[in-house]
């Protein structure tokens, strides 16, 4: 499995983005063909390609089809058929043979924070949105494919790699949870996370 890694950094905040970039680096024994990362000044994406399919071009992420939403994944989309033509039927006509990353962004831009709800398959991504300022993570409904998250002072990190937390961050500074469904964190209305579907965990920035 690919790893993936996504930031929020806090209102009035620095990027951190030596950290973006030493777990992003910590995620290559996840994936070692390639490892990337994508930040502007409240986030940050970090993706280390795992390419199982040596015939098929890689697949370069962080990734965006339109300059506005970014996505880092470790996702099989699975009955592809059914979601390209959900997305024709929204105006976003999507070609059958697209990678997964561009198809679960695609799907974002059609449903918003509900499109897990028409992807079916293996996922755990994160995606940020630029003009909402809004992180979306999210697993299948099975959490398949794990998914961490943490508050590291004002600081929101979401990867699916639990030993990337404690390897890169001091251990004092972390309260780490399991994303057991679909949920956001709005940069833009409290900063908090909030849930949608299944039984997430709601996690709150600690009072410094």
């Amino acid at each position: 499995m690919s790893g993936i890694v996504a930031m929020v950094w806090g209102e009035n905040s620095q990027p951190e983005l030596a950290t973006l970039e030493k777990m992003t680096a910590h995620l290559a024994y996840r994936g070692p063909d390639a490892h990337q990362s994508w930040s502007d000044t409240r986030a940050g994406l970090g993706h280390a390609l795992l390419n199982v399919d040596i015939l098929a071009n890689p697949e370069n992420q962080p990734l965006s089809p339109d300059g506005r939403v970014w996505i880092t994944a470790d996702a099989r989309i699975d009955d592809r058929d059914a979601l390209v033509s959900k997305l024709e039927q929204h105006e976003s006509p999507t070609a059958l043979n697209t990678s997964d990353a561009v198809l679960v962004a695609e799907a974002y831009r059609a449903f918003g924070t509900d499109c897990p709800q028409h992807l079916v398959g293996d996922f755990a991504f994160a995606i940020w949105d630029q003009p909402a300022q809004r992180l979306l993570a999210a697993v299948d409904r099975f959490a398949i494919r794990p998914l961490y998250y943490a508050w590291a002072g004002k600081t929101f990190i979401v990867s699916n790699c639990l030993a990337t937390f404690g390897f890169t961050l001091p251990c004092a500074r972390i309260s780490m949870k399991r994303l057991w469904a679909t949920s956001f964190y709005s940069a833009t209305t409290a900063k908090r996370q909030r849930r949608y579907s299944l039984a997430s965990a709601d996690c709150r920035p600690p009072i410094c």
